[in-house]
C-alpha cells in the first residue's frame, strides 16, 4: 500500500501485502458489478501519472493515464464515456480547464477533479463553475484524499447511471 511519511513523503507501495488480496478480490468484484468504476488521469507529468496511477490501482480502481488533453479527449471519443477524470491544471497543450470544457459535452457525467501545485489560479471559483468541475485538489497530494474523491466520484456516476436509466425505462 502507497503511503506518506508525516512530513508528507512518499513511501513505496508494497505488492505483495498478503492482508490486501482479500480487500483488492472485493475491490475487482465491485469493479465488475459497476459500483466502482474506470478513471482517466491527465497529467503532462510522467512520474506524477505513475504515481498516481499506483495509487488508485492499489485502492482497486481501473485506470487509465493520458498525458495530453487531447489524448484523453481521443481516449473518450474512441471508448466511450468515463466515470471519473483526474487532470492537471498546467499542461502545455491545453489546460485542465479547457481539457474539462470540452470533455462536458463528450463524457457530461463524468466526475472531474482537477489538480494543481498552484494554489493562487486566478478565478478559480469561476472557472470551476464553467467546466462544472466536482473537486480540486492541491498537489502535493494526500493520498488519501484522492482516494476518498475517486470514490465518490465513483458513487456520483453510479447515481448519475442510475438516474438515466430510471428515465429511459
Amino acid at each position: 500500500m502507497i503511503s506518506q511519511t508525516p512530513t508528507g513523503h512518499v513511501r513505496p507501495p508494497t505488492r505483495n501485502l498478503k492482508s490486501n488480496i482479500l480487500s483488492r478480490e472485493i475491490l475487482t468484484n465491485e469493479i465488475r458489478a459497476g459500483s466502482m468504476n474506470r478513471i482517466l488521469i491527465v497529467d503532462d507529468n510522467p512520474k506524477q501519472l505513475m504515481l498516481l496511477k499506483l495509487i488508485l490501482e492499489d485502492s482497486g480502481f481501473q485506470v487509465v493515464s493520458k498525458n495530453s488533453g487531447r489524448q484523453a479527449i481521443k481516449f473518450i471519443e474512441e471508448n466511450g464515456p468515463t466515470s471519473i477524470i483526474l487532470s492537471d491544471f498546467n499542461m502545455e497543450e491545453m489546460t485542465g480547464l479547457e481539457f474539462f470544457k470540452a470533455v462536458k459535452t463528450i463524457s457530461p457525467h463524468s466526475y472531474r477533479i482537477l489538480s494543481s501545485c498552484n494554489h493562487n489560479i486566478d478565478n478559480l471559483a469561476t472557472h470551476i463553475k464553467e467546466a462544472d468541475i466536482h473537486c480540486f485538489l492541491r498537489k502535493p497530494f494526500r493520498f488519501k484524499e484522492v482516494i476518498e474523491q475517486a470514490k465518490a466520484g465513483a458513487m456520483h456516476y453510479s447515481a448519475k447511471s442510475s438516474n438515466r436509466q430510471g428515465v429511459s425505462k
